[in-house]
């Protein structure tokens, strides 16, 4: 089953999710503790990342606030693609850029 119905609403599973392209693996997990370091280096959004948590995210994991700024990184930051959807991050191990608009379930929570 690749979709779970709630009456009118529907969410899709992660692995659909993948295959029709709304779900990107953008940063593999060997990066280990430096995924928010190379993320900020390599990556632009279309919302405003602090210039502290920049700067934090920078200086790499040894930064004092390092996973607060990743925290507020991941809760916060989208971009907009050509065709005027909005991306999302998503962490677990890898990183992921997700599609808001498309409800995706996860097992334990839904993006």
């Amino acid at each position: 089953m690749h979709a779970i119905n709630y009456g009118d609403y529907a969410m899709i599973t992660w692995d659909k999710a993948a295959k029709q392209g709304y779900v990107k693996c953008i940063i593999d997990s060997c990066n280990g503790r430096y995924i928010p370091q190379y993320f900020i280096k390599h990556f632009s959004v279309d919302n405003e990342i602090s210039k502290d948590d920049r700067e934090t995210l920078e200086y790499g994991p040894d930064a004092e606030h390092y996973w607060e700024a990743w925290e507020t990184v991941l809760d916060e930051a989208y971009w907009i693609d050509g065709n005027g959807n909005e991306w999302r991050l998503f962490q677990d191990d890898d990183l992921y850029a997700y599609r808001s608009d498309i409800d995706i379930d996860l097992g334990w929570e839904t993006l």
